[in-house]
C-alpha cells in the first residue's frame, strides 16, 4: 500500500532526567488531565533518561501538548513529537516487550513468544498480549504488587483488583491461592477490560469476573480477603475510604503507584484508616505498600 494511504499516528515523547521524579509526576498529571488514561502512558528508559510516551492520531493535539509542556517551568525536559505509521506503532511495542522474570517465582511471556518459551523448573508463567506498558510487569509498581501478592500466598481466597488494566495482578492472585469464583477485577476503561478478558482467557482463566466499573458508584457491601489498588497517588488518596472499605477485617491491602515525592502526603492521608503496614517496596522513583486491616 502506498504510504499516503496509510494511517499516521503521532508519538509524543517526554524525556526526563532520572533524578527528576517530581517533574515526571507533573508531566504525567498533565497527560492525565488532557484525557489520556494511566494505561495510555508508556514509561521507558532510554540513554539514561526516563521517558513518558503517548500516541494519538490527531496532529493538532500533539502540537498543542508540545506548547503546553514548553510553558511549564521544568528544567532539562525534552518534548519530541514524531509521526509514524499506525502499523509501525502496533509492531514497535512487540519488538521491545520480550519474556522476562517479574519475580523469582514468575515469568511474564508475551503471547507471540509462548511457542518458543521453555517453562522453568519451579517457576510459573503467565502470558500477556497488550500494547501498553502499564500492567505488563515492566513498570516497577506492578512488580511491587506481584511481590506483595506472592508474600500472602495461601492466606487469601477472595481478591479485588481496582484498576485492573491488563488483568496481570488478577492472574497472579489466581496463581497464588485465590478462588476463581471469589475474584473480581474492575476498571473504568472499556479498552482495559477488553484486553484483560483476552489475557485471562489466554491463561485458561474465566473472564466473567472483569467489569467496567467506577468504584465511587458502587454501593455493594461486598468485601475481600485481599484488595489490590495500583493507582496514581491522588486517586489513592481521593478513594481511600472506598478502597479500605472493600478490605475484610484482618484482610490485606496492597497499594502502589505512589511516587517517592508523594509518599509523605499519601502516608499522612492514610493514617486515619485501621491499617498496619507489613511491607514497603521502593525503587525507580516509586513506592508500594502492603497493609493488613485491623480486625
Amino acid at each position: 500500500m502506498p504510504d499516503h494511504h496509510k494511517k499516521r499516528i503521532y508519538e509524543i515523547i517526554l524525556a526526563i532526567p532520572r533524578n527528576q521524579t517530581a517533574s515526571k509526576e507533573i508531566l504525567r498529571q498533565v497527560l492525565l488531565n488532557t484525557g489520556f488514561s494511566a494505561y495510555d502512558i508508556i514509561e521507558t528508559t532510554f540513554e539514561g533518561r526516563d521517558q513518558l510516551s503517548v500516541y494519538h492520531p490527531d496532529k493538532q493535539l500533539a502540537q498543542n501538548l508540545r506548547r503546553q509542556f514548553k510553558k511549564l517551568t521544568l528544567r532539562h525536559i525534552d518534548v519530541i513529537i514524531q509521526s509514524i505509521f499506525e502499523q509501525d506503532w502496533q509492531t514497535r511495542w512487540k519488538k521491545s516487550f520480550t519474556t522476562f522474570s517479574l519475580t523469582p517465582n514468575l515469568d511474564v511471556v508475551p503471547r507471540w513468544e509462548v511457542k518458543k518459551y521453555t517453562p522453568q523448573k519451579n517457576k510459573d508463567f503467565i502470558t500477556i498480549d497488550t500494547s501498553i506498558a502499564f500492567g505488563t510487569g515492566l513498570h516497577a509498581t506492578t512488580r511491587f504488587m506481584a511481590l506483595f501478592i506472592e508474600r500472602c500466598r495461601g492466606k487469601f481466597r477472595s481478591f479485588l483488583d481496582i484498576g485492573t488494566g491488563t488483568g496481570i495482578l488478577l492472574m497472579i492472585a489466581l496463581k497464588n491461592g485465590a478462588n476463581q469464583a471469589l475474584v473480581s477485577g474492575v476498571d473504568i476503561s472499556k479498552d482495559a477490560i477488553k484486553i484483560a478478558k483476552e489475557n485471562l482467557e489466554a491463561n485458561s482463566f474465566k473472564s466473567g469476573c472483569l467489569k467496567v466499573k467506577d468504584i465511587h458508584k458502587d454501593n455493594s457491601p461486598k468485601t475481600f480477603d485481599f484488595v489490590a489498588a495500583n493507582l496514581i497517588t491522588q486517586d489513592l488518596i481521593d478513594s481511600g475510604k472506598k478502597i479500605v472499605g472493600y478490605v475484610k477485617p484482618d484482610g490485606y491491602l496492597a497499594v502502589s503507584g505512589i511516587s517517592i515525592n508523594s509518599y509523605p502526603r499519601f502516608r499522612e492521608a492514610f493514617k486515619k484508616y485501621p491499617l498496619q503496614c507489613l511491607k514497603i517496596h521502593k525503587g525507580e522513583g516509586w513506592t508500594g505498600i502492603l497493609f493488613k486491616k485491623r480486625g
